[in-house]
């Protein structure tokens, strides 16, 4: 028991794709295992140890180790040849259910555009192109060429993360794709930043769930870098900014879901920064020209401003209407908390400043329009430092 702890203590650390859970070594290792699943021609398959972690939070498989010239191989050889998408089998298990949850949702708009990554044959993105989209498809594989795919459809040889494709797309479709990936939120990120506001993402990848509940010996490969559950799945697109739309449940072979786009956190971020720093540019104006502010609102906003300015040059007060605070001294400053209606403001140089959010900023100017009518009054807002109402 001690033994196995203490190997257990170092062995490599890994971290969740899907949840970003810190994972202790493998927790299953095949000594010897084709990276084909069928019989190839012309090409020599190798025969290696596949190793598989596990993510005890979100239920997630993953190949902890990924090896590039794997991968290239099977891009290059195995799905060249790969039996498994063709026919009546694929149509019935797979297609069928995909395009039943595809065509619930909203269909194409006027020059509404399609990109499938991982889309294979061409012949894939026909039944889109027929719904009206313009599409576009993506992938490295041999397979993914045609003389003729007419003017709605075009494809591109090679990997989205390498490839300089910007066009602004609708849809994004990765149908039995995400799973041979290995950059999950590199990959998902640039889906959207390609999809336009209210753009979706339609996902279909094998159900390991589903999987584990039939028990097989052996469920792992070496082309399935991924084995997703319901909620690892969930995991990883809520966390790359995408939303729930709609999913086929967990009951299923494959798990086949639709998601909108979601803000971008990246450029919201961005923005509060750029806001940031303009309301410190416009504080130090403000209090050049207001040099006794009554700063109204005791909160996180003013804790701001004694962390961006050295209030100990001004002559200010502290207003708040909560009662409990009144008579006891700020943090960080010499001065009490006074209720408004206690504040001076005839001296030169006063004017009030509301810190708080703007929810409150109608209930708050009434109150100092009503207890300290001749006073001037400013807001934080996103757009700055603004006049709320000054005397005329």
């Amino acid at each position: 028991m001690l033994r196995e702890q203490a190997e257990r203590q170092t062995a490599p650390l890994y971290v969740c794709p899907c949840c970003l859970n810190p994972v202790r070594g493998s927790v299953f290792t095949v000594a010897n295992l084709p990276w084909s699943t069928f019989p190839l021609s012309g090409v020599e398959c190798p025969v290696t140890k596949l190793e598989v972690a596990f993510c005890s939070v979100c239920g997630h498989y993953f190949q902890p180790d990924i090896d590039n010239n794997k991968l290239e191989f099977i891009y290059r050889h195995i799905y060249a040849e790969s039996p498994w998408m063709a026919g009546d089998y694929a149509s019935e298990i797979y297609r069928r259910p995909f395009m039943e949850l595809f065509q619930r949702q909203p269909g194409a708009g006027p020059d509404a555009a399609l990109l499938e990554i991982g889309c294979g044959d061409p012949e894939h993105l026909r039944p889109f192109a027929r719904m009206g989209y313009r599409c576009f498809g993506i992938d490295p594989s041999p397979m993914a060429s045609s003389p003729d795919l007419g003017e709605k459809i075009s494809i591109i040889k090679g990997y989205l993360e390498e490839s300089t494709f910007n066009q602004p797309v609708d849809v994004i479709i990765l149908r039995s794709c995400l799973e041979h990936l290995g950059k999950l939120s590199s990959i998902l990120r640039r889906c959207h930043s390609l999809l336009k506001p209210g753009g979706l993402i339609y996902l279909q990848v094998p159900n390991n769930g589903f999987t584990l509940t039939h028990r097989p010996p052996l469920f792992a490969s070496h082309e399935h870098l991924h084995y997703f559950t319901r909620q690892s799945l969930g995991c990883l697109l809520s966390r790359n900014g995408f939303e729930p739309v709609e999913d086929n449940g967990d009951a299923e072979p494959s798990l086949i879901s639709c998601w909108a786009k979601g803000p971008d956190w990246t450029a919201k971020n961005a923005f509060f920064w750029e806001r940031e720093n303009l309301i410190e540019s416009q504080l130090h104006t403000f209090l050049a020209e207001w040099s006794r502010p009554v700063f109204y609102g005791y909160g996180m906003a003013f804790n701001w401003l004694l962390a961006k300015i050295d209030l100990r040059k001004y002559d200010f007060l502290i207003a708040d209407d909560t009662s409990t605070f009144h008579g006891k001294t700020a943090p960080g400053t010499a001065v009490a908390v006074l209720p408004l209606s206690k504040c001076r403001t005839e001296e030169p140089g006063r004017a009030v400043l509301i810190c708080a959010s703007v929810m409150y900023h109608n209930q708050m100017l009434a109150k100092v329009r009503n207890q300290l009518p001749q006073t001037p009054v400013f807001g934080i807002t996103s757009e700055g430092i603004v006049p709320l109402w000054e005397k005329k």
